[in-house]
């Protein structure tokens, strides 16, 4: 707070008290009220404001819109009231996706299952059908036409003849007898 003269209130000190008169401290109010000075000082502020608002209501262009101005208490519980608007319909729509994607999950009922289940019985069936006929044998259909004997048995020489066995020294490195140091 600043005196002009050490004994009046500043032109700042006079604004205040004419925006918000209870912000001010106890000693400024208590001087406006016993100095008829600083007292008429403020009336007269007072008077150039209010002539200064009726000249821009005077001079003001009329809007096109109706302007609401909202105090903060009223924005909000204007900001609550969506808030709680938008968590309603988040939930609401949570639980149709809830309700829509329980009823997808127990439409698999156990006959949907169980048809599931022979689909892949069956189809185990056809793989081992085909695993049967190749451990019957395993050459290609086209190897098996061309070949000379289509169904025939390996026999005991043909086998040792392809698989020689350990016992027939026949390609050895130890051949005359030499041994190696």
């Amino acid at each position: 707070m600043k005196k002009q003269n050490k004994l009046h209130l500043s032109e700042e000190d006079l604004i205040r008290a004419i925006v918000d008169g209870t912000d001010m401290p106890v000693s400024v109010h208590d001087h406006l009220a016993c100095c008829p000075l600083c007292s008429s000082e403020k009336d007269r502020l007072e008077r150039k404001l209010e002539l200064l608002g009726q000249m821009a209501e005077e001079f003001a262009p009329v809007p096109r819109k109706k302007v609401i101005l909202y105090n903060s208490f009223e924005r909000r519980r204007w900001w609550n009231w969506n808030w709680q608007k938008g968590l309603s319909v988040g939930m609401a729509v949570a639980a149709v996706i809830l309700v829509v994607c329980g009823s997808i999950i127990w439409k698999t009922t156990t006959e949907t299952r169980l048809a599931r289940l022979n689909q892949e019985i069956l189809q185990d069936d056809r793989f081992m059908s085909e695993v049967t006929l190749l451990s019957q044998n395993a050459l290609p259909l086209f190897w098996q036409d061309i070949s000379e004997e289509p169904e025939s048995a390996f026999d005991d020489e043909f086998i040792e003849f392809v698989i020689p066995s350990p016992e027939d020294n026949l390609v050895s490195g130890n051949a005359g007898g030499m041994q190696c140091c």
